[in-house]
């Protein structure tokens, strides 16, 4: 749906999708509808970069984002300011026509 895009995460209520937007060395959190429509950029600065685990036999990407229940926050890994910390996005919610 989305070039550059990595790590897609479904909400919980399954209406939107976020994921990491690679831009040379910047990573920025967006989201798309399901339906393919409406991309929204949720952060301004660099998301901490993507990483992998550190077990031998499950290596797995991971992002330092993640949904709240409702759908309707984002908490994500940033060093904004100089100092890594976790940041939250609340979502406002759109109508659609």
């Amino acid at each position: 749906l989305v070039a550059n895009a990595a790590l897609a995460k479904y909400s919980p209520d399954g209406r939107s999708v976020a994921f990491i937007e690679v831009n040379g060395q910047r990573q920025r959190i967006k989201t798309i509808r399901t339906t393919g429509s409406e991309t929204r950029q949720i952060s301004n600065d660099a998301v901490s970069s993507i990483s992998y685990t550190v077990l031998p036999y499950n290596r797995l990407q991971i992002a330092d984002f993640s949904w709240s229940p409702d759908s309707l926050r984002i908490a994500y890994v940033s060093d904004h300011g100089g100092h890594s910390n976790v940041w939250r996005i609340t979502m406002v919610p759109t109508t659609v026509s």
